[in-house]
């Protein structure tokens, strides 16, 4: 098992944790955003009832106190409006000068025959209640007599909610206190101005918000379970892209490593051919040899530079805008971490102009073309102001859907090597001309030889033919 499927492996493993605590927190945060709005609906339904209730009871108040402060009111005398039997006035039935029959109405008994008659238009009711009541129906209930009696610590209204023959209500009650225009019919029972002598109140209907409470309930539950199912989907889909960048940053490295392993085999090959052909020079003259040793010592920091200099990664979007890049390469723009990088340009990173129009041009063709190009050879400046030469490679990133989303590149610093390239041919060229000059002046060298030879050989034919003439002569 190579070590990029281990890393992998490790990362998928705590993508998915990450992924759980993010779905668990999701539905937490979900939940409690559900209970508080349900909690703040609640409190906006009960706000609703209540002020409702507030503003019936100050409508009711208002009748009252316009009925108390004009002494009652007079209405004609027949069935639907009778004698208030509870009511101790000695002008409580009158007859006037034509003959028509009235009965006094104060504000209780006026209430009474509203509640009766159009109780029903508006579902809320008048309630109206003593510890000491004339009329047994305004008895006091349990919670009203409860309230009466705190009424007498403290005159402050209050509201319960309560059911009352099974329905929901809302009750609402305030001190009656009584004033001088209360003593009229009340006096006989023993009230002074300003003791509190009963309550008056309104009973609300709580069924129709209690409807419109379990909507609003309904709704948000819908709402926050549609919210809940799109904040997992979207976790779901983002913990996919998320490992589809894993694996695609995996299969990048795996790709870099086989090209770096390529390269490596490619420099040795290359070795292997200069160390053959120096040893040639060298075994030809020793000229020869101290060019092989040059040129062992160059290609040896050929070696160096190549060892010593990993290759440069960086990535950028559709739009060749830097997304981020590794050290090798932050340092050779000048950079001290990935975040400085991300949403530039080639146009703000030290590169002249023409060099970022080309940068681009090949990021834009490799990305609409969908092919991966390798070993461009272009030159750059770097971040100190120094003209330098790179091999970049250049592969396009895709998403999941195999749509062209940016584009990989990576290079390696090759400036030492082009500059070892051109001292090489400098050094081929200065050889060849020593060769040259060797050469002819071997060639030289040969044809004075040649030459004296001739003359040496022209002499014994010479002494030879001179010899052969004596013993002629001698003959004689």
């Amino acid at each position: 098992m190579g070590t990029s499927t281990i890393l992998f492996r490790e990362k998928l493993v705590l993508l998915y944790r990450y992924t759980v605590v993010a779905i668990v927190c999701w539905i937490l945060i979900v939940a409690a955003s559900l209970i508080w709005n349900i909690h703040q609906g609640h409190k906006s339904i009960e706000s609703m009832a209540i002020n409702e209730a507030h503003s019936s009871f100050k409508r009711d108040e208002a009748f009252r106190l316009f009925i108390a402060s004009r002494g009652g009111m007079y209405v004609p005398l027949d069935d639907k409006t009778p004698s208030n039997p509870y009511l101790n006035h000695p002008e409580r039935d009158i007859t006037t000068i034509s003959g028509k029959k009235l009965t006094l109405m104060n504000g209780a008994y006026f209430f009474h025959k509203v509640m009766e008659e159009y109780g029903h238009v508006t579902g809320v009711k008048w309630r109206l209640t003593s510890l000491k009541p004339t009329n047994p129906a305004n008895t006091p209930d349990e919670w009203e007599e409860n309230t009466l009696r705190a009424f007498e610590q403290q005159a402050k209204m209050t509201y319960g909610f309560n059911d009352i023959k099974g329905e929901p209500y809302l009750r609402l009650l305030s001190p009656l206190v009584t004033a001088e225009s209360c003593l009229k019919c009340h006096a006989y029972q023993g009230y002074k101005i300003g003791e509190i002598r009963g309550a008056m109140g309104v009973f609300l209907p709580m069924a129709p918000y209690l409807v419109q409470q379990r909507r609003v309930t309904k709704d948000l539950i819908w709402t926050h379970g549609i919210f809940l199912l799109l904040g997992i989907l979207g976790i779901g889909f983002a913990s996919k892209k998320i490992k589809m960048r894993f694996l695609e940053n995996i299969r990048a490295e795996e790709e870099l490593e086989k090209h770096r392993d390529h390269l490596e085999e490619l420099v040795k090959e290359q070795t292997l051919d200069l160390t053959e052909a120096n040893r040639h020079l060298a075994e030809e003259n020793a000229e020869r040899k101290r060019a092989e040793e040059s040129l062992r010592d160059s290609r040896n920091l050929l070696q160096i530079v190549l060892d010593s200099n990993p290759s440069a990664v960086f990535w950028k979007d559709r739009d060749s805008i830097y997304l981020g890049g590794n050290r090798i390469w932050l340092e050779a723009v000048g950079l001290k971490s990935s975040e400085e990088v991300v949403g530039k340009s080639d146009y703000d990173l030290p590169w002249e102009k023409k060099q970022a129009d080309s940068f681009r041009e090949y990021d834009q063709r490799v990305m609409e073309s969908g092919i991966p190009e390798y070993d461009i050879i272009e030159p750059y400046l770097q971040a100190d102001g120094t003209q330098a030469w790179a091999k970049t490679n250049k592969v396009p990133l895709r998403d999941t859907e195999g749509k062209v989303i940016g584009i990989l590149g990576t290079y390696e610093d090759i400036t030492e090597r082009k500059r070892t390239e051109e001292e090489i041919r400098k050094l081929n060229t200065e050889l060849e001309q020593r060769v040259r000059e060797r050469t002819k002046e071997l060639e030289e060298k040969y044809a004075e030889l040649e030459r004296l030879n001739k003359l040496f050989v022209g002499r014994e034919l010479r002494m030879v033919e001179l010899k052969e003439r004596i013993k002629a002569l001698e003959g004689r």
